[in-house]
């Protein structure tokens, strides 16, 4: 039995891999979700597609047990990643496929925070990529069956969630339906924190390089010096040669 050092030791080096393959795991568990709903699928195409998901949540499980096992405060760890709990236990009938998305909506903004403290620039422009398909799928469900509804289809979707996301908002589509505003509140709150933290990034990746920059100048300084001294030392050594 491993002891408590290294338990937590384990538990922070499986969540350090984990943590990228998992929220890319979790976009796209949302995105089969939600295409058997958008699309009317060959049967053979829908078990695919189920297959697909079962095997993703299947990954879900896996990491859920791993880190239950590996942390030191298992019911704390319980509280804090009670998300992970409910899309576990919530089973996969078609009825309750969107409170699922909500849920995991839920797990790739948290994982999402997560990776951006810890990788930057590339990895928040990845999250937004995968936040702008997951809401254009959404939005496009709940939308196009309303009479005044202007999002009929996942191209009008996908414009709509990139203006969102971006807070340019032309105002050429819009959700009508409660859903789909929800939706779109939500998405541009995600979008603010995002760009925010892409800011951060690339703020913090100037000051960096300012720093590296300085240091190699002092470092040039150092050097210059100390070749001047190597050269007086041996001009005085030659001079008091017999």
């Amino acid at each position: 039995m491993p002891t408590l050092a290294e338990r937590t030791e384990l538990y922070a080096r499986f969540d350090r891999l984990t943590r990228v393959p998992m929220l890319v795991l979790a976009v796209a568990f949302a995105a089969l979700l939600l295409v058997p709903l958008l699309f009317d699928l060959a049967q053979e195409t829908d078990d695919l597609l189920e297959a697909v998901s079962l095997f993703i949540w299947g990954a879900f499980v896996v990491e859920f047990t791993v880190k239950l096992y590996l942390t030191p405060q298992r019911l704390r760890w319980l509280r804090d990643n009670w998300v992970d709990l409910l899309i576990i236990l919530l089973p996969m009938f078609r009825p309750l496929r969107l409170l699922r998305v909500a849920l995991l909506a839920v797990k790739v903004t948290m994982g999402a925070r997560r990776v951006l403290l810890g990788y930057g620039a590339a990895y928040t422009l990845a999250v937004g990529v995968g936040l702008v398909t997951v809401a254009a799928v959404a939005v496009t469900y709940v939308e196009r069956a309303a009479e005044t509804a202007n999002i009929k289809d996942l191209a009008d979707g996908l414009w709509w969630a990139v203006t969102t996301i971006t807070t340019v908002g032309y105002g050429d589509r819009f959700p009508v339906t409660p859903e789909g505003r929800a939706i779109a509140a939500v998405l541009m709150v995600m979008g603010i924190t995002l760009f925010g933290a892409l800011t951060a990034s690339l703020a913090a990746f100037m000051v960096e390089r300012s720093e590296e920059n300085t240091l190699d100048v002092k470092l040039d300084e150092v050097l210059a010096r100390l070749e001047r001294l190597e050269q007086a030392q041996n001009a005085e050594t030659r001079g008091v040669q017999p």
